[in-house]
């Protein structure tokens, strides 16, 4: 489709800069740690799917895990800004990860969707606090061509994630 073709060719560089500055995780002595992550096809039974997510915590190896596999996107992957969440997403079945997502702060001042919602200024204000956008979602292969990103759209209204959400960020207050 060439309305892809053309998104990718936009982000090309972009997703240039990506590789060379994570270029470090994908070294030759990296590669078959990270290729133990991920599942073969012959690996995969749709019947014995059985996802569970992981919150990824800064500087631990599912953070590394997390941007090697947003490596694959033909989209470059945002860092995001404000509060952020990051999740893997695996198979209990064969251990094998299955996708990700990241939820982060919302942009405040979006016209479009304000209107929409039927926001004015004060009501953006009280209730924006309560919101995460994904900026992040999606399966990486196998799992992307058995509906696996639906899969993973679907986790991110687990209650797993929103308990994630509650332990992290209750009680703090969001600044807007």
């Amino acid at each position: 489709d060439t309305s892809k073709d053309m998104i990718r060719a936009a982000h090309l560089m972009q997703r240039q800069e990506n590789f060379r500055r994570e270029s470090h995780l994908l070294s030759a002595a990296n590669q078959k740690r990270w290729l133990a992550e991920f599942a073969d096809g012959v690996e995969v039974n749709p019947a014995k799917v059985r996802p569970s997510i992981t919150l990824v915590e800064p500087e631990f190896k599912d953070s590394e895990l997390f941007r090697v596999a947003s490596l694959l996107w033909s989209v470059p992957v945002s860092r995001g800004y404000g509060r952020r969440l990051r999740f893997l997403v695996r198979d209990r079945h064969n251990g094998k990860l299955i996708g990700l997502f990241a939820l982060g702060s919302p942009v405040f001042n979006l016209k479009a969707r304000d209107e929409w919602v039927g926001w004015d200024q004060a009501l953006r204000r009280r209730y924006l606090i309560n919101v995460m956008d994904a900026f992040v979602v999606g399966a990486v292969p196998p799992y992307s061509q058995l509906l696996g990103g639906k899969l993973v759209a679907c986790l991110m209204a687990s209650d797993e994630g929103r308990q994630q959400f509650l332990h992290k960020y209750r009680g703090m207050q969001a600044e807007i």
